[in-house]
């Protein structure tokens, strides 16, 4: 049902415009991966345009187009479109794709640790063999999460970095003993397949919502198609897609 509505919505907008098949690239970071990606999939079905997608952590989006590449369209949180717009990179009407929470996760077959309380949560990382964390926007809030609870320099060299959200989930799901990561809800659920389990979301007085918004480039090579996408993102179908993936509104 919800791939007929997306359907049917993009039919309606492109119906009366003519634009001959184009390639649209879109940067953008990985919390909202999967639903972007079912967009995509959605809009290139019915339209026939290629939607070739370039995941990056969210300092790597920011600093790719402070270097002033030239993609179609730009995914990253509020602040940084809001900053590349003023700057003229990017045009405005940029839309909200939605918000993604932060939840701990574990790997299959090993203990799922209580983590409904601030002190539920300390236990738990401080009895973890490692605590594995991305260098993208939720790892840098829950490094610094731990920093607050004075659990950062108790778990020393048990902290182990990845680069991106799917990287760390990767080694998690590799790793051995009792291990543990935090991470975007929508790439532990991405990696249910690996042998994540998500444990949980963090409770309300820890938790953190990252919102994500998608923008125009000026410079955008298929400005018709990219526009004609961006309508579509803010539709109802659109919207349904990534709830559906676990992206709030």
């Amino acid at each position: 049902m919800i791939l007929r509505r997306s359907l049917v919505t993009i039919a309606l907008l492109l119906s009366c415009q003519g634009v001959n098949a184009a390639t649209l690239t879109v940067l953008g970071t990985g919390a909202v991966e999967p639903g972007i990606r079912s967009a995509a999939e959605a809009f290139q079905k019915a339209t026939g345009h290629d939607v070739r997608i370039t995941i990056q952590t969210a300092p790597e989006v920011k600093q790719r187009l402070e270097a002033r590449e030239v993609w179609d369209l730009a995914i990253a949180t509020p602040a940084t479109i809001e900053e590349q717009t003023k700057a003229g990179l990017l045009i405005g009407g940029a839309v909200t794709l939605g918000r993604v929470g932060v939840g701990m996760a574990v790997r299959q077959g090993a203990t799922q640790p209580a983590i409904a309380t601030v002190e539920a949560i300390k236990r738990a990382v401080l009895a973890a063999d490692a605590v594995v964390l991305s260098r993208g926007t939720t790892g840098v809030y829950s490094e610094g999460l731990l920093k607050k609870l004075g659990l950062l320099d108790q778990i020393g060299g048990r902290l182990v970095r990845e680069d991106r959200g799917s990287e760390a989930m990767h080694r998690l799901a590799q790793g051995k003993g009792n291990e543990l990561a935090f991470g975007a809800l929508t790439e532990i659920a991405s990696a249910r397949d690996e042998g994540v389990v998500l444990v949980g979301e963090l409770p309300a007085e820890l938790q953190n919502y990252t919102t994500y918004t998608i923008a125009q480039m000026r410079q955008a090579p298929a400005p018709d198609v990219a526009a004609a996408f961006l309508k579509y993102l803010n539709s109802p179908a659109a919207k349904a897609l990534f709830r559906a993936r676990g992206i709030a509104e």
